[in-house]
């Protein structure tokens, strides 16, 4: 079974937090392993402070971990595509 996938081409890290806390819990399964990959977006526009970026990947995989305490969580790290 595949699980939903909650990233949205364009979000940062703060929209995709809102996302997964308004729609985790309707997700049924077990997941086995989350890729996080976030980051790029965010470096976009009007920068977030570090704490901020930090806290919101930290809720996400808080999340993440509390519906499946079991699964993997990988976190890719951050990168920006050159110009």
């Amino acid at each position: 079974e595949l699980l939903p996938r909650f990233g949205v081409s364009g979000n940062d890290a703060a929209e995709t937090k809102a996302y997964i806390d308004a729609n985790l819990s309707s997700v049924n399964g077990t997941a086995k392993y989350i890729t996080i990959n976030l980051g790029a977006n965010d470096v976009e526009g009007t920068l977030p402070t570090e704490v901020a970026f930090k806290a919101n990947l930290t809720s996400i995989i808080d999340s993440v971990r509390a519906k499946w305490p079991a699964c993997l969580v990988y976190v890719a790290n951050f990168w920006k595509r050159s110009e």
